[in-house]
């Protein structure tokens, strides 16, 4: 292999000075907005103008004829006015909210029923609530708005509704943060306000009329509260958790947003999985053929029934199954997390496992060199590509041995994905703060990765479905607890992780967060983030465990798009590393592929 960063391979590289990576000249190509949400803090701060008649002579001022409500089916973003389908206000333009409906509720300034349950933005009515910061603010609160302390940061005779979890707010409507407190009307003051009827000009709000020349854009400035840094719920509830743990469905949360300058960004990167699947379907016949081309109508096999009938299939088929996920993958998703990643607005992309459809436990004739040679020819377009193992490509593979760390499958999985001369066993370009990390890789288990960059220490474990296997069941220690514990105990003496991210297939067990907390109970307390797949579901889920410092993030499958994390940091150091998702796929569906370009 090629030296990294002029460094020969087996020697790590160093990580990147611990201030937080420079803002990086971003080309005009398809990124993920990320400003702060006005739900999140108080700012951005806007000066108000102080006439209605300044308002007419503003050629950025927008107009508020109502439009039709419109779904946007493709993955443009900001939303503007009265476009879904959005699932949080950061995924609106600045100054407009994410209206939240269980129907075909009225959307404030705009016409039309639009399509039932989605979401649009609009202008936020006064009766709408949204958190612009703590009591302490300089101008008291208006109405719904928080988080207030007393009746005296509320406006006029407005009341500060004292709340200790999820309870309604009187007189308001819309998503309301756990535990903050409200101003409202009092009971027999509350106006009536219906939102067939709101009118979006009315509000006084700041973030409703700007101040600014024609020329140039108002002046923003973000000054995040305290509580700008802290998890929150976003209004839905993970349901396949509810059932594994048989319990309710645990709630999702997410965390701040990055600013816009990135001055609270330590990294950004992508992950997604369990695809491409393409099984079952028309066009999943294809096949290497007897000349070593491709055949996008195999000949030699009938790769689709034989799908079905798996045991009909010969042992040494040359199926690929290059379907409709696999052709999202290669035409939509790849192109678009490279576009980012070129722009320095990402630095790599984790595969959460699955690269195929399986079957039963030592049953599937699918894991051939034919079927991995397409994958890895697949990813190997992706920038900075990583995988781990999934149960269709490990423990479902003809003759898997449970009593074995190895047998001819497994090793051929390692030999073409992980270890050298895999295209995947190093990265292959620089992150976008300088330099690159160098990938640690078990020894006998080289599926099994860690590197660290920027105070963030990532590991890559082979948990696989929910099966058993060799690595977490038959060995003398769990393989995977013993890698997190070789590797945290090197730095247990001088704590240089901020944050902890592991990558799997499927839930860990507890041997693992055993481990992470031997390095917490000599470190102390830190976020730890578990990304997996095996799931399947329509759109993202990220809940929390215990404390804000241990949470499960599920990908979705098949076309969704990719996920982009951001490690966000607390610039001044207090509050430390929090971890927040944005969806670059707004179409609650794993079957339609989303469209970037």
């Amino acid at each position: 292999l090629p030296s990294l960063s002029g460094m020969p391979i087996g020697e790590p590289t160093l990580n990147p000075p611990a201030s937080v990576r420079p803002t990086p000249h971003l080309s005009p190509v398809p990124s993920i907005p990320t400003a702060p949400s006005t739900n999140q803090t108080r700012s951005p701060s806007v000066e108000v103008s102080s006439t209605p008649s300044s308002l007419s002579s503003m050629s950025s001022q927008p107009t508020f004829s109502p439009s039709l409500l419109e779904l946007v089916t493709t993955n443009r973003r900001p939303l503007s006015r009265c476009q879904g389908n959005c699932k949080l206000d950061s995924h609106c333009q600045r100054g407009l909210v994410c209206f939240l409906r269980e129907g075909v509720e009225a959307v404030p300034g705009c016409s039309g029923e639009g399509k039932p349950t989605r979401n649009y933005c609009c202008d936020r009515p006064e009766d709408y609530l949204l958190f612009v910061g703590r009591g302490d603010i300089e101008a008291p609160m208006k109405a719904c708005e928080a988080d207030c302390d007393s009746d005296s940061d509320c406006s006029g005779i407005l009341i500060c509704e004292q709340r200790e979890g999820d309870e309604e707010v009187p007189g308001c409507r819309g998503w309301a943060r756990s535990g903050r407190d409200y101003c409202r009307w009092p009971d027999t003051q509350s106006p009536s306000l219906s939102p067939s009827t709101s009118d979006p000009t009315s509000s006084s709000r700041p973030s409703d009329i700007i101040s600014a020349s024609p020329s140039a854009g108002p002046t923003i400035s973000y000054s995040p509260t305290a509580d700008y840094y802290q998890y929150t719920k976003i209004g839905t509830s993970c349901e396949h958790l509810g059932e594994l743990w048989n319990t309710t469905a645990p709630d999702n949360y997410q965390g701040p947003e990055p600013f816009p300058d990135k001055s609270n960004v330590a990294l950004q990167f992508f992950t997604f999985g369990d695809t491409p699947y393409d099984h079952q379907c028309d066009t999943c016949n294809t096949c290497i053929g007897e000349d070593g081309s491709k055949e996008a109508d195999c000949t030699r096999f009938d790769c689709i029934l034989k799908n079905i009938t798996m045991d009909d299939l010969p042992l040494n088929n040359t199926c690929t199954y290059e379907g409709p996920d696999y052709n999202c993958v290669q035409n939509s998703i790849i192109p678009f997390m490279n576009s980012v990643i070129s722009a320095g607005d990402a630095a790599f992309i984790l595969h959460a496992g699955d690269i195929m459809k399986g079957g039963d436990v030592a049953e599937s004739k699918r894991c051939t060199s034919y079927n991995f040679n397409s994958r890895k020819d697949l990813f190997a377009n992706a920038s900075n590509f990583l995988l781990v193992p999934g149960d269709n490509d490990w423990t479902e593979c003809y003759e898997y041995d449970l009593y074995s760390n190895t047998d001819p499958a497994r090793e051929m999985w390692r030999a073409t994905f992980a270890d050298v001369p895999s295209p995947f066993n190093q990265f292959s370009r620089d992150f976008p703060g300088g330099g690159r990390p160098f990938i640690h890789r078990k020894p006998g288990n080289p599926e099994m990765f860690f590197f660290e960059y920027n105070n963030i220490a990532f590991f890559g474990l082979n948990r696989v479905g929910n099966r058993m296997s060799y690595i977490s069941d038959i060995a003398t220690v769990d393989l995977n607890g013993e890698w997190v514990n070789e590797r945290l105990s090197l730095v247990n003496t001088t704590c240089p992780y901020e944050s902890i991210v592991i990558l799997a297939q499927a839930l860990l067990k507890p041997v693992v967060y055993d481990m992470v907390d031997i390095y917490i109970e000599a470190c102390g307390l830190l976020p730890l983030l578990v990304i997996t797949g095996d799931y399947h579901p329509d759109t993202f889920c990220m809940t929390k465990k215990e404390t804000d410092h241990r949470l499960e993030l599920t990908v979705e499958a098949y076309r969704s798009g990719p996920l982009l994390v951001s490690v966000i940091r607390d610039p001044t150091g207090l509050k430390g590393d929090y971890f927040h998702v944005d969806d670059s796929d707004l179409v609650d569906s794993n079957r339609d592929c989303p469209t970037y370009f």
